[in-house]
């Protein structure tokens, strides 16, 4: 509802795009006829908020993911594909949910920043998470 008192439809898609999950589009009609879509209710319009309730399962999975995985001391040892898709898993749900994919990591696992990007590296040259795609690329 707009604040001048009226019922909009909105309706739209999210899907993954590059391994993370993007909107595709959005679709906006008056629940009642005689009224127009204008500029002034486009700006009213908290499209970023839905957009962070439709992606919040992914931030819970992301919680779930950091309690369920393995937790074995390290201690300079290889780490196992069990634990690197765990890394996967945690990178791959943060990034859907629009988080900081390293602190992600770092606090699912309890390390600290520059071990869980050496994991994350680890992980993505196991072929566990997607090559960076730069922005130029086509």
């Amino acid at each position: 509802m707009d604040k001048d008192g009226r019922s909009w439809i909105v309706r739209f898609a999210i899907a993954p795009i590059d391994g993370r999950l993007s909107l595709l589009n959005l679709a906006i009609e008056p629940e009642n006829a005689g009224y127009g879509l204008t500029q002034s209710v486009l700006r009213q319009l908290p499209i970023a908020e839905w957009e962070r309730e439709t992606l919040s399962p992914e931030a819970t999975h992301l919680v779930n993911l950091a309690q369920s995985g393995p937790s074995k001391p390290h201690a300079g040892r290889r780490h196992s594909d069990e634990e690197l898709r765990h890394v996967a898993n945690i990178y791959m749900a943060a990034l859907n949910a629009r988080l900081p994919v390293q602190r992600a990591v770092a606090e699912a696992l309890g390390l600290s920043l520059s071990t869980a990007t050496k994991q994350i590296v680890a992980a993505r040259k196991k072929g566990f998470i997607p090559p960076i795609k730069k922005e130029n690329d086509g």
